[in-house]
């Protein structure tokens, strides 16, 4: 039972020291942008100078250049009245309690008073990018606990499993990002911590 704990405080550690591994890749890819750009642009250099002199010469005759203004003024009135109406910077909790005006009592009592459970609803929209400090927090308390309190085996299973949960739906606030090799090698000892303790826990008979 003792090397079982000494196992399980190792790997508990090795986990909070993975977290200086690289886990994320966030560069742009600029260099094939610019490749796709300039492939672009002789494309277009190239398809021009096939196209005859003669037929790139228009007669503005043809054109009712009058109608075509009204229209995309017309167009470009709906869009900025359209815009007026979307706000994509309100908070979640306010877009609810304006289409559902039967939660707003218990969401918005006031121009400026959010209940608590409005907040909440308008942090989770950011939850998939907090989940990570989510994570180490619970791993630090269960390294803290296995020092503690070494029979509270129950209690180390839920926090390790919920910062696993919490670190397999996190994503990095970057346009395009690639997993790498430290990621992978922190979720690896989560799951072995875990299946160490359950062990722990089947050898001690503690119930669920």
């Amino acid at each position: 039972m003792k090397n079982q704990l000494f196992y399980t405080r190792l790997l508990q550690f090795c986990i909070v020291f993975s977290f200086f591994l690289p886990f994320f890749f966030t560069g742009c890819e600029q260099n094939s942008s610019e490749e796709s750009a300039a492939l672009d642009s002789t494309a277009t250099v190239d398809s021009m100078a096939l196209v005859p002199a003669d037929t790139m010469m228009v007669d503005s005759t043809d054109y009712n250049i009058t109608d075509s203004s009204q229209t995309t003024d017309a167009e470009t009135n709906d869009t900025l009245s359209t815009a007026k109406n979307i706000n994509p910077d309100e908070p979640l909790s306010r877009t609810i309690a304006r289409r559902y005006t039967w939660l707003r009592p218990l969401l918005i009592s006031g121009d400026h008073n959010d209940s608590g459970a409005a907040l909440v609803i308008d942090i989770t929209k950011y939850f998939m990018f907090l989940s990570i400090i989510l994570a180490l927090l619970l791993i630090k308390v269960n390294l803290i606990i296995k020092f503690i309190d070494r029979q509270a085996i129950v209690s180390q299973i839920l926090l390790n499993s919920i910062a696993l949960l919490f670190l397999c739906v996190y994503e990095p606030a970057a346009f395009s990002y690639n997993i790498l090799w430290g990621y992978w090698v922190c979720i690896g000892l989560l799951a072995t911590t875990v299946v160490v303790d359950v062990y722990r826990l089947l050898r001690t008979r503690v119930p669920l």
